[in-house]
């Protein structure tokens, strides 16, 4: 075989390659016995332009476009891609320019790579499919989406019913997915957006408690390390770049948050925890700490006092142990 046809015949293989990986599908199934569940990975990516565009900016538009894509979701296209999650989709740069031109450098061949132009892009949309099992009990499985850090404007849905949403780049958040989701294949819909648009600086995007948030307020918030190129839209960042992951609990109820006190003899936990069904549950706090080189189990206890705690209510408890050298 020629030179000439070998080439032709890996680039048509190169060719079928990128567009199965453009019509791909990204699944992960869920086994109810874990407790979490990443979703790092690659997630369909597709900008959102033409059909996937809201009429426009507002909350009601972008959710009505959500029915709609998920609604259609299973006749998805060559529009969509996948990408690599987390990161951001357009260059980003240190606060103060010129600090490393090697990562300059990286960063342009990063967004390169994108099959899309990350200059023009202004919002898109991520989706993940989550496969429950058959005996998948919405009644008796708490399931949270927890989503560490997405830029800048943020709205989620499952199977294509709006779950939570966040506004600026920094700041972690969760979202309750167990009343929408069921056994089998379920859509997991992330909207993002950079939130910057100069000729709409004053037009609301969100509710924050009762005070209305404007293009331009959200324009104004902290950036942190990262600098921007230029202004308006480039000088804004846009996509999922921190850990997502699920979090599976079951009876109901959730250990929201854990606070350590070490003491010089033991040590006492504060254990945050809630209840966001519609039922009553009770249940007993148990512990161990183990070294984790070793697996060694350096203090195991369990509290006998049943915790009770009432639908849609919050707890917070304590377990204190002394004694110890």
């Amino acid at each position: 075989m020629s030179m000439k046809r070998l080439f032709l015949t890996g680039f048509i293989l190169l060719i079928v390659a990128f567009t199965i990986q453009a019509q791909s599908s990204q699944s992960v199934k869920i086994d109810l016995t874990d407790q979490q569940k990443t979703l790092d990975g690659l997630w369909d990516f597709t900008p959102a332009t033409k059909s996937y565009e809201p009429v426009d900016a507002s909350p009601k538009a972008i959710d009505e476009k959500a029915v709609q894509i998920n609604n259609g979701l299973s006749n998805q296209n060559s529009n969509w891609f996948s990408i690599k999650t987390p990161q951001f989709l357009n260059r980003i740069s240190w606060w103060l320019p010129n600090v490393s031109l090697a990562y300059e450098e990286q960063e342009k061949q990063r967004v390169k790579n994108f099959p899309f132009d990350t200059e023009k892009l202004q919002a898109g949309w991520y989706q993940k499919t989550i496969e429950l099992p058959q005996n998948y009990n919405a009644t008796a499985t708490e399931i949270y989406a927890n989503f560490e850090g997405v830029a800048t404007i943020s709205r989620v849905y499952a199977n294509g019913q709006y779950v939570g949403g966040h506004l600026g780049m920094f700041g972690s958040f969760k979202c309750r997915l167990s009343p929408y989701l069921k056994a089998g294949k379920n859509n997991l819909l992330v909207y993002v957006e950079r939130g910057v648009i100069a000729e709409k600086g004053n037009e609301v995007v969100s509710i924050a408690v009762t005070v209305p948030v404007t293009r331009d307020m959200l324009a104004s918030l902290n950036s942190g390390m990262f600098g921007g190129f230029g202004n308006g839209p480039r000088a804004k960042f846009m996509g999922i770049w921190q850990p997502v992951k699920l979090e599976i609990s079951h009876l109901g109820g959730k250990i929201d948050d854990v606070f350590f006190n070490p003491t010089l003899t033991g040590h006492e936990l504060k254990i945050e925890m809630s209840n966001p069904t519609s039922k009553k549950i009770a249940g007993k706090l148990r512990y161990t700490i183990s070294n984790k080189k070793t697996g060694e189990v350096l203090v195991a206890e369990a509290d006998q006092q049943i915790i009770r705690l009432s639908e849609n209510s919050n707890n917070q408890s304590s377990m204190v142990k002394k004694g110890l050298k």
